[in-house]
């Protein structure tokens, strides 16, 4: 959890080194949590990065010292606070993200942009660092056929998500449903009987 002027760490090879928090998106608090997009202020920047100094920008918290607890109980801390730069459709500016990301990003939906499958949307079930490669649920299914063993005698063929590429995806930022509030009805005025003299 960070607040308004909190120094950030920069996560990626947008060109900016430092940022400070300015404001979190979407909310009415001054704290943010991991997932949350706030605005910074660029504070360090390299010269020859796309970021420049005293920019302000939207980004994503991936993480932060202060603990998160887990549905198992477990307690989650980094060593630093830090964010990634994203644009305005939630894409990120630079191509690479450095240091760990919590498992918790991936719990929200993201969107399939491009390619074959363009338009699903589904959570990151895993993601390849290497490949550069993410899995996304329900989305290009592909079937393997495994061989007979002791589980599987007869052998089958097995249905599971394949691997895409990480530019092909993007986050969806949940809209709030406001509930609207049906109109008061105005009560009739009553009427002052007149008591006959």
């Amino acid at each position: 959890m960070v607040q308004i002027r909190s120094r950030l760490d920069v996560a990626d090879n947008s060109g900016a080194r430092m940022a400070t928090m300015i404001g979190v998106i979407g909310k009415q608090t001054r704290y943010a949590g991991i997932g949350d997009v706030i605005t910074a202020n660029v504070k360090e920047a390299s010269a020859t990065g796309t970021v420049k100094k005293g920019e302000v920008v939207r980004a994503v918290l991936v993480r932060t010292k202060q603990p998160i607890r887990r549905d198992d109980g477990s307690l989650l801390r980094f060593d630093n606070n830090a964010i990634v730069i994203i644009d305005k459709d939630l894409n990120p500016r630079g191509t690479r993200i450095f240091g760990p990301v919590a498992r918790e990003l991936r719990e929200r939906n993201f969107e399939v942009i491009s390619g074959n499958f363009r338009g699903s949307s589904g959570r990151i079930l895993a993601v390849f660092p290497g490949k550069q490669r993410v899995l996304v649920e329900g989305v290009r299914i592909i079937k393997k056929h495994l061989r007979k063993s002791q589980d599987n005698p007869s052998g089958k063929i097995a249905e599971r998500e394949g691997p895409i590429h990480i530019s092909n995806v993007k986050l969806i930022e949940r809209e709030k449903k406001v509930e609207k509030k049906p109109a008061k009805e105005k009560k009739p005025k009553r009427e002052t009987e007149k008591k006959a003299a």
